[in-house]
């Protein structure tokens, strides 16, 4: 399901061996569901993803090392300084039990201590409570009122005069010190719960855990922020990549860049000056290539027509020769074109009035609609008025291709309607007929490129409507389909962003 995970990737544990607790079915649903995990929180990628390539982040993968890494440290630390405090603490406290062994044999006097027990208060007025008992022939003659009856410390080692030891009494686990005294014979044992010792040991760390963990999110946050910064290089390569395109190929700036995207920017500096060097072949080689060919095709209808007129009787079988002729030259006019505007110049927009430009076309093609007895006319929606910045040149050449498509595919006495508007930044040019029409299922392919609807009859090249959708792009639009006038025919909308860009 997944790639194999990278060397920050978790390792999920395998099954105990012996145990039979897990069928084999259960245990693979078990790592389905971790792979799922890695995947949804980053650490790895679903190589059946289409967007594998994306479903993880660097910048996250260097957060969580980092932040990760800190807590790691931060809790190693943490438990060093309390391994330190509670030894140092231990050794303080013994001290204290020696000075208070030491104390109780010299408050004796070389005496043998009085019987008795002696009155405490209540614990919880002392953090870290001391208990003592004297022992004399095994047995305790002193005490204080919280220590036990019996002694501490039962096997004294012969020949120590003191000694620590631990001793588990009254269901508690103390910390004694005993210390032998000879003349009089007796022994002096001084105590402390752990269970003290351990309380003010938590309240140490509860008092260092608050800042740590203050500490902490401080640190998270200054990682956070160092990371977004360090890594702005990164988002700010990839703007500018993204602004490049086929008409700007110049090389990245260098300047301010880090080393590390040094070679990455080196090699993309070097892949668009490859690029570039092609646009410029491929556009020597089209307007070559179109030279070339334009001189035999226009020789070739020139010879054609001295044909027609050496040779009357042989006027129309010469004439499909001239209309394949004139159908190349055709071809080759729009395949330039389309050279033209894969790989603009530039795309120098002023403001013209869209309706002049309309009813001129309209005027031009006036002949070839009156053959076909079709009516053309042009409409101008009451709106912000029809003036607008756009490539003149280009916006002809797209508004005549519709205006041909309309008069070619529509049958004797149909109807041609020129609709122009404009709304806010937007500019629409709709040339909408009451011809046949295309079918629905077809529409979506009508821009393509040679693509023509089978059975219409009439000749072309498939290339109008492309042309018309890559002037529509480049003015920040695009081109639609519907149905024309009064739900018959075609409707072809170009939708044309009137800002300057």
């Amino acid at each position: 399901m997944t790639e194999p995970h990278d060397k920050f990737t978790p390792v999920p544990p395998g099954p105990p061996g012996g145990v039979r607790s897990l069928s084999r079915r259960q245990w693979a649903l078990l790592r389905e569901a971790y792979d799922l995990l890695l995947i949804r929180t980053g650490w790895t990628r679903d190589k059946h993803s289409p967007a594998s390539q994306a479903t993880w982040s660097l910048r996250k993968r260097l957060l969580a090392v980092i932040v990760g890494g800190s807590v790691v440290v931060w809790a190693v630390s943490l438990s060093i300084m309390v391994g330190v405090a509670w030894g140092q603490t231990n050794e303080v406290f013994d001290d204290g039990l020696k000075a208070g062994a030491r104390l109780l044999v010299d408050a004796n006097n070389g005496s043998m201590p009085v019987p008795g027990v002696d009155r405490q208060g209540p614990k919880d007025y002392e953090r870290v409570p001391l208990d003592y008992q004297i022992v004399a022939g095994g047995k305790v003659i002193r005490r204080t009122g919280h220590a036990p009856e019996h002694p501490f410390v039962t096997d004294f080692p012969p020949g120590k005069s003191h000694v620590f030891q631990q001793s588990f009494s009254d269901g508690q686990l103390w910390r004694v010190y005993a210390l032998r005294n000879y003349a009089p014979a007796f022994e002096v044992q001084i105590a402390q719960p752990y269970s003290a010792r351990l309380a003010l040991l938590t309240e140490f760390s509860k008092n260092l855990v608050v800042p740590a963990l203050v500490l902490f999110v401080l640190l998270a946050l200054l990682t956070w922020f160092s990371v977004q910064r360090l890594l702005r290089p990164l988002d700010d390569t990839a703007r500018a990549i993204a602004r490049k395109s086929p008409t700007d190929l110049t090389p990245l700036n260098l300047a301010s860049r880090p080393a590390e995207l040094m070679p990455m920017v080196n090699a993309l500096n070097r892949v668009f000056g490859q690029l570039s060097h092609a646009i410029e072949a491929e556009k020597r080689f089209t307007a070559d290539a179109a030279h070339e060919l334009r001189t035999p095709l226009a020789a070739l209808r020139m010879k054609t027509q001295l044909l027609q007129r050496q040779l009357p009787d042989q006027r129309e079988a010469l004439q499909p020769l001239r209309d394949d002729a004139d159908r190349c030259t055709a071809l080759i006019e729009n395949l330039l074109m389309l050279a033209r505007l894969d790989h603009p110049d530039s795309l120098e927009r002023r403001d013209i009035d869209i309706l002049s430009t309309a009813r001129t076309l309209v005027t031009s093609r006036a002949a070839a609609a009156g053959t076909k007895n079709i009516s053309v006319r042009v409409e101008r929606e009451e709106s912000e008025g029809s003036h607008f910045l756009c490539n003149e040149e280009l916006l002809q050449i797209a508004l005549r291709n519709l205006l041909d498509n309309a008069l070619t595919y529509c049958p004797d006495g149909s109807q041609v309607l020129v609709r122009l508007a404009r709304r806010g930044d937007l500019v629409t040019i709709q040339v909408a007929d009451d011809g046949p029409g295309v079918d629905i299922n077809a529409r979506a392919r009508l821009s393509e490129r040679f693509f023509r609807v089978l059975g219409s009859g009439a000749a072309g090249s498939g290339l109008g409507l492309s042309i018309a959708a890559k002037v529509s792009a480049l003015h920040g639009g695009s081109i639609e389909f519907s149905e024309g006038i009064a739900g018959k025919g075609l409707a072809v909308t170009m939708v044309l962003s009137a800002r300057r860009g």
